[in-house]
């Protein structure tokens, strides 16, 4: 599947193709929702996360997702004046998270799939094993 190699554009368009034909297994919505989720588009994304949870009711995932979409809204509204998001350049494409302060830098996790050391995967998805990574201040460049 696109979204297990990381390709949630595609896998966004492929998924939009199927929750658009007449006979599409209620599933399909909440992989949809996902990749529009993933890719920024949480409007949409908790209108698919709703229908998912009416086909699904007692699977919650459906439901917690939607209010998600809300709690990132409500999250990056709420704290404009306190924070600047933005993508660094030592961002992956995959799920970079936990960031703490260490030493002179930064240490954080991250799934991120590089040729050079991701030889396994951990079988949750394809993806690779979470790994610890460091940058050191002097490098972030961050203003």
């Amino acid at each position: 599947m696109l979204q297990k190699i990381r390709d949630t554009k595609q896998a966004e368009y492929w998924y939009g193709q199927a929750v658009a034909s007449t006979h599409v297994e209620p599933i399909y919505y909440l992989y949809y929702a996902q990749m529009l989720q993933r890719n920024g588009k949480c409007s949409i994304a908790k209108q698919w996360f709703q229908r998912y949870a009416k086909a699904f009711p007692d699977d919650v995932r459906g439901q917690h997702q939607a209010r998600a979409c809300d709690y990132t809204s409500e999250l990056i509204s709420k704290n404009a004046d306190l924070y600047e998001v933005k993508r660094l350049w030592f961002n992956s494409t995959g799920d970079d998270f936990s960031p703490t302060f260490y030493k002179d830098g930064l240490v954080f996790t991250s799934d991120r799939y590089e040729e050079w050391y991701a030889k396994k995967s951990s079988g949750w998805g394809e993806k690779p094993f979470l790994k610890l990574f460091s940058c050191v201040w002097r490098l972030l460049k961050i203003r």
